[in-house]
């Protein structure tokens, strides 16, 4: 006797679906900026240029700084560790979410989207140890967290920009941003590798660099957010007219 197929999911099912993940989009993006903020106003100084540096600098600081119990200053900072890390591991849950709308995003290419989708949530989910693992505790294990661990996640990033340049209904605002998010995280990764595994100079740009992937890594998650839940309006407006049309 043939196993019974499971029930296919409704159309209401499937938008409510689709809604709920754009909505853990945002509330991740909201989580991530109020907890490493309060972590940023917790760490009392310290780079890897200026250990006197008081207070956190937001452009020569890495986010990962705030991963670590003690500052580079030589601070306490076990509290502010704490809700950076948790503000991390929020923003994963972010973009594994995002990562999902691929093929709502792309929908000239469904099935591209559906690999996308798969492939940035195994890797955002890999990222977690980059999160769990701070420079402080384990230098090496961090940063091949950071490197090795990003390049799944770096690589749907990279097959969707091409296919979202490739998009016929995307705006170029979007498609500027992310191709400008990807030659970023490019760029900070390739220095970050450079100094962790072939021994080059630690360069004072490397978090700025970082800092401006990261701005424009959230300004993508909400828009990806934003224009699924527009696409779907659009459709509904669609259906209605027809339904409407004699």
């Amino acid at each position: 006797m043939k196993a019974p197929k499971p029930p296919t999911p409704s159309l209401a099912q499937l938008v409510q679906s689709v809604l709920f993940r754009t909505k853990v989009v945002d509330a991740s993006v909201g989580m991530f900026i109020a907890l490493i903020g309060i972590a940023m106003m917790a760490y009392q100084g310290g780079t890897w240029w200026d250990a006197t540096r008081q207070g956190h600098a937001f452009w020569e600081n890495n986010l990962c700084d705030l991963l670590r119990v003690r500052t580079l200053g030589g601070h306490p900072n076990i509290v502010g560790a704490r809700l950076a890390t948790g503000g991390m591991l929020i923003l994963v849950i972010g973009l594994v979410a995002a990562f999902s709308l691929a093929a709502e995003v792309i929908p000239s290419r469904r099935r591209l989207g559906r690999s996308i989708a798969w492939c940035g949530s195994l890797g955002s989910l890999v990222l977690t140890s980059s999160a769990l693992l701070p420079s402080d505790k384990c230098p090496a294990c961090h940063s091949v967290a950071v490197v090795f661990g990003s390049l799944p996640a770096l690589i749907a990033l990279a097959v969707f920009v091409g296919a979202i340049l490739l998009e016929p209904i995307t705006t170029r605002a979007f498609r500027a941003l992310c191709l400008a998010l990807l030659i970023s995280v490019v760029l900070a990764l390739s220095l970050n590798a450079w100094n962790a595994f072939l021994h080059g100079p630690s360069l004072r740009v490397l978090p700025g660099i970082a800092r401006l992937a990261n701005i424009m890594l959230l300004g993508w998650l909400l828009w990806i957010a934003q224009l699924t839940r527009r696409r779907l309006f659009d459709t509904y407006l669609a259906l209605e007219k027809r339904r409407a049309t004699p």
